[in-house]
């Protein structure tokens, strides 16, 4: 879980503190953001373009799950608590589908057995509000070198198999 008193300073892409397969050295990497409150989405869709991310936004899961369907996106942030279905229920629903697609869960309450049962059910980390945007870039980084990383496992035991080792 990232806590928003973590301290980051981001770099250029050379940086240590990037890892090298991270999200801002993807260009046209794509990051869906998905709240009910149109006011925290909207203000974090502004930090993440000024760190030079593209994103969309959705309201809910419905239109989460209708741009999944339609666009190349990356990443997704999305909000515990909205109405109808939560974000809990889009994460089990995004990683039926989209295994590799990394995903953050944001919300208000500062819970671990929430951020527990978050990561237990696939997020790749937990935020908590107000969100500090080098504390999202930090965690977008981590979690987009650890998908990369689990691909390129995943590859290497397809090209074991099949190569007879």
């Amino acid at each position: 879980m990232t806590s928003s008193s973590e301290v980051f300073t981001p770099g250029t892409t050379s940086d240590a503190s990037v890892p090298r397969t991270s999200l801002r050295n993807c260009p046209g990497a794509r990051l869906l953001i998905v709240d009910d409150e149109v006011a925290h989405r909207n203000v974090l869709a502004v930090m993440v373009k000024q760190a030079g991310i593209a994103c969309k936004t959705a309201s809910g899961a419905a239109e989460a799950l209708s741009y999944l369907r339609t666009e190349r996106i990356d990443a997704v942030i999305a909000d515990l608590n909205m109405p109808k279905v939560s974000g809990m229920e889009l994460l089990v629903e995004i990683r039926l589908r989209y295994p590799h697609m990394v995903f953050l869960m944001a919300t208000g309450i500062d819970d671990v057995r929430l951020g527990v049962q978050a990561m237990r059910q696939g997020a790749d980390d937990y935020l908590t509000k107000p969100l500090n945007i080098d504390v999202v870039m930090m965690s977008l980084d981590r979690a987009f070198h650890k998908k990369c990383l689990e691909r390129e496992v995943e590859n290497y035991r397809q090209n074991s198999r099949t190569d007879g080792l």
